[in-house]
């Protein structure tokens, strides 16, 4: 449980994800919903059952938006059921009663919206052989991340003079995060150790209403959750985590394909900051530093037990996934994006790609839309007044694919809602 690090400090994350274009089964119901009862199909191409319950923990900072759009446009495709909190993008606490009901008969499939991590409630809401996994990020750069994302950078500049320099706002809020730490423990939250914050470290260990925990605390609730998660993503290896995870899922290749096509449009990541810094970056970060280095560890002792087979299909998924990239962005533009972004346009010829069309969406836009198309009661709960949850983007674009899951909802915002907008 070492809690060095020596990894280089990299540049900011990327903001965007992509998947495959993919075909309902056999077992499409009327209404678009896949029969994923048993989690999983067997495809024509694999011996092996494709599995579709699955959790995924969004860690704040991390490069989570470039993933998960891969798995809302995975379950979109297939009709599946993603336990969300309905027309938002955050749901927080996993508990039941937060969760969007479903059909009789339904279960979910898939969990992947911000939230604090609690083991109980996620096993309460998910299927018995449901697969967790989460994505880290070097604790360094999520740190920086995070302090200029969130403002602290900004503010820090605002109160002291614009011309400090990342290093000095970085020490000054550590400064201010150090006070409050007592002897043998550190802060799990408030801008520090975020993503064991989202893992439910904080939720699970932290002192009675506090945010502190210790160091021993810590490490077993580690041993928790390398028990229960089945392989997490590494960022700065984040092409080889995905084909691990393609072998466990049992999914194509193609499934997985993600895009580059956003970046922070500031350039105070690339500041430099002093080895001292670094320090003490890590040792405010105590909980996301071990919990970075285990589960890279473990990644890379898996990936050497692998043979050229593997590595060829490594290099075989960053061809063709650069290629599908370059089909749908023009990489030769940049315009504004959000989250004072700026991003890569679509291309003319992708603007009725499906494929496309959702990774280049922001993902509270996606949960709107899987939202409506799991709504029991969208008819209901769409009014006049409510018309901001809709997602329109679905009507204009989406309803030209063909086959494409709960046509008739689509149909309907077309004849009740749309003309109305």
């Amino acid at each position: 449980l070492s809690s060095g690090i020596n990894a280089e400090y990299g540049e900011d994350e990327v903001v965007d994800s992509g998947t495959s274009s993919i075909t309902a089964t056999e077992n499409q119901a009327e209404n678009g919903m896949v029969n994923n009862q048993d989690n999983g199909t067997i495809t024509e191409d694999q011996q092996c059952k494709e599995r579709t319950n699955f959790v995924f923990v969004k860690t704040h900072k991390t490069g989570t938006s470039t993933t998960v759009n891969i798995w809302y446009h995975f379950g979109i495709k297939r009709g599946l059921n993603f336990a969300l909190k309905p027309y938002t993008h955050i749901l927080n606490s996993i508990e039941n009663s937060r969760l969007m009901k479903l059909e009789e008969g339904q279960h979910y499939n898939i969990m992947c919206q911000h939230m604090y991590f609690n083991r109980r409630h996620a096993e309460l809401a998910m299927p018995a052989d449901t697969y967790y996994t989460s994505l880290l990020r070097e604790p360094i750069s999520a740190f920086i991340s995070n302090h200029i994302f969130y403002g602290s950078d900004f503010h820090i500049r605002q109160n002291h003079g614009e011309n400090q320099t990342l290093d000095q706002t970085v020490n000054y809020f550590l400064d201010q995060r150090m006070e409050d730490i007592k002897e043998g423990t550190f802060m799990v939250g408030n801008g520090l150790n975020k993503m064991s914050d989202d893992l439910g470290l904080r939720l699970a260990k932290a002192t009675p209403g506090g945010k502190l925990v210790t160091e021993a605390k810590t490490k077993d609730y580690l041993m928790e959750l390398d028990g229960r998660f089945g392989h997490v993503f590494i960022l700065e290896k984040l092409d080889e985590s995905l084909m691990l995870f393609k072998e466990d899922m049992c999914w194509k290749m193609e499934d997985l394909f993600y895009l580059h096509r956003m970046k922070t449009a500031t350039n105070r990541t690339k500041e430099a900051i002093s080895e001292e810094t670094r320090d003490r970056i890590l040792k405010a970060n105590f909980a996301d530093s071990i919990l970075y280095e285990w589960f890279k560890a473990k990644l890379e002792k898996r990936l050497a037990t692998k043979g050229p087979e593997f590595w060829a299909e490594v290099e075989e998924f960053r061809r063709r996934r650069e290629e599908f990239e370059g089909s749908c962005l023009d990489m030769s533009e940049w315009v504004p994006g959000p989250y004072a972004s700026i991003q890569h346009p679509l291309r003319r010829s992708a603007r009725r790609n499906m494929h496309c069309r959702t990774l280049i969406q922001a993902d509270i836009t996606l949960t709107k839309l899987v939202s409506f198309l799991q709504d029991p009661n969208y008819k209901e709960v769409v009014k006049e007044n409510d018309k901001d949850k809709l997602p329109f983007f679905a009507v204009d674009e989406f309803v030209h694919f063909d086959p494409f899951p709960r046509q008739d909802k689509l149909a309907w915002v077309i004849d009740n809602i749309r003309h109305k907008s």
